[in-house]
């Protein structure tokens, strides 16, 4: 039985871990009184969890058929990476006056990375690496575009870019590193590029991967050759 302290959020992963590792598919349907009853709590919060679920694009509600698990196919992750690419180039380009003498938590982001990486957990890479490029868009000081930037729901596309892909968990955290010696010059065009080129990597590889629910990845292609570029 689920504890009852943190009962939604319990179930909203529970059904995001089950919808990304494949055990839910495109389409099914997702009924409140049964998880309910399987996870042994009332319909209230599976229908709250059901609701953050389609916030994040990961279910819709059909009229008359109830909620299903939406398709998250690669054409959305390609546009996906597209415009998080365009906006973290004008916020590296915005925020590197300020972040160049200011690298503390840019670093510490990293070492938390680098530390799930080790330990394996995907959901503990996912989130530094959100909190690495968040505090990057937040200096930059433009609301609007850290609006557009939160809208993306980057939590779930990376994700499922990195559980359906072969990358590296340690790879994906020192990846980071090039945008932090980047800032810290203080050249805000150079440092633009390679956050810019950063998500590229990520965009050229789900282009050439099946990064998408219910896919398998794909080895090899150009993608590979970059990440070994990155690393070296």
């Amino acid at each position: 039985m689920v504890k009852r302290s943190t009962l939604k959020d319990q179930i909203k992963a529970l059904l995001i871990k089950r919808i990304l590792e494949g055990a839910y598919r495109s389409g099914d349907r997702l009924v409140e009184l049964r998880i309910a009853r399987e996870v042994g709590t009332s319909q209230a919060p599976v229908r709250e969890a059901l609701r953050e679920l389609a916030s994040l694009r990961l279910v819709e509600n059909v009229p008359h058929k109830g909620t299903r698990v939406r398709s998250l196919g690669k054409q959305e992750l390609l546009e996906t990476f597209l415009v998080r690419g365009a906006l973290e180039e004008c916020a590296t380009r915005l925020a590197t006056p300020k972040l160049k003498t200011a690298l503390a938590p840019l670093r510490a982001a990293m070492k938390e990375m680098v530390l799930a990486a080790k330990q394996k957990d995907l959901k503990k890479v996912v989130e530094a690496s959100i909190g690495f490029h968040r505090l990057i868009v937040e200096a930059a000081g433009n609301r609007i575009l850290l609006d557009t930037w939160l809208s993306l729901h980057i939590e779930t596309h990376s994700l499922v870019t990195l559980l359906q892909s072969q990358l590296d968990l340690a790879s994906v955290g020192r990846s980071h590193q090039a945008i932090v010696d980047a800032i810290a010059t203080g050249d805000s065009e150079m440092a633009a590029k390679v956050a810019r080129d950063h998500q590229n990597f990520y965009l050229v590889h789900t282009a050439e991967h099946d990064s998408a629910l219910g896919h398998e990845p794909k080895p090899g292609g150009r993608a590979k050759q970059i990440q070994r570029r990155q690393d070296l």
